[in-house]
C-alpha cells in the first residue's frame, strides 16, 4: 500500500442527536419541521444502511443498491426536528416508526403543517420494539416566531452513515 504525506483528514461533519423513544412515560416535544423527512434503510443484522436505489420519474433505475441486490430487509425511517417542551432545551431529530409516522399523518383532522404542534410520544411497554404511541397535546399550532429554524436531517444522516455523494449527483 502506498501512503501519502499530504492526504488531509476529512472535515468533521455536523452533529445532531437522533432520539429513539424507549420509555413508557410520555415525552413532549414542539415540532420544528414542517413535515416528516424520511428514507428507506436496509437492516444488516446489527445496524442499518441507507438504501441507495434511485429511480427517476419514468420508473427507470438511475442507481442500483448493493443491499437491494443482496435482498436485505428494507424499512422506512422517519424524522422530525423537535425541541423538548416545556424546557425548550437542545433540539434533536425524533426517529419515528413506520406506524407512528403513518398515524401522525392520518390524524383527524389531517395536519397540513406540523411546525409548532406539541407532540407527546411514548412506547407501549419497555420493549424497544413495542409500538410507538403518540398524541397531539394541543390542537393549535404554537407561534413559529419564537421557534428555532427547522433543520434537514439529511446532512446529519450523511455524518451518521458516513455517506459520500457520487460525483455524478
Amino acid at each position: 500500500m502506498e501512503l501519502s504525506n499530504n492526504h488531509m483528514p476529512p472535515i468533521p461533519g455536523p452533529k445532531m442527536e437522533f432520539v429513539t423513544i424507549k420509555n413508557t412515560d410520555p415525552v413532549k416535544y414542539i415540532v420544528l419541521s414542517e413535515w416528516i423527512s424520511a428514507h428507506d434503510v436496509h437492516w444488516l443484522g446489527r445496524r442499518t444502511q441507507p438504501c441507495k436505489l434511485l429511480v427517476d420519474l419514468d420508473g427507470c433505475i438511475k442507481r442500483k443498491c448493493e443491499w437491494c441486490d443482496a435482498q436485505k430487509p428494507i424499512r422506512w425511517k422517519g424524522y422530525l426536528h423537535v425541541i423538548k417542551y416545556p424546557e425548550l432545551g437542545q433540539s434533536v431529530f425524533l426517529c419515528l416508526t413506520p406506524n407512528c409516522g403513518y398515524e401522525l399523518l392520518q390524524a383527524d383532522p389531517p395536519p397540513t403543517i406540523l411546525r409548532g404542534r406539541v407532540l407527546s410520544v411514548w412506547r407501549a411497554n419497555r420493549s424497544p420494539t413495542s409500538a410507538m404511541l403518540w398524541r397531539w397535546v394541543t390542537e393549535q399550532h404554537l407561534s413559529a416566531d419564537g421557534l428555532p429554524p427547522a433543520l434537514d436531517p439529511g446532512m446529519y444522516l450523511e455524518t451518521v452513515f458516513r455517506l459520500r455523494k457520487p460525483l455524478e449527483d
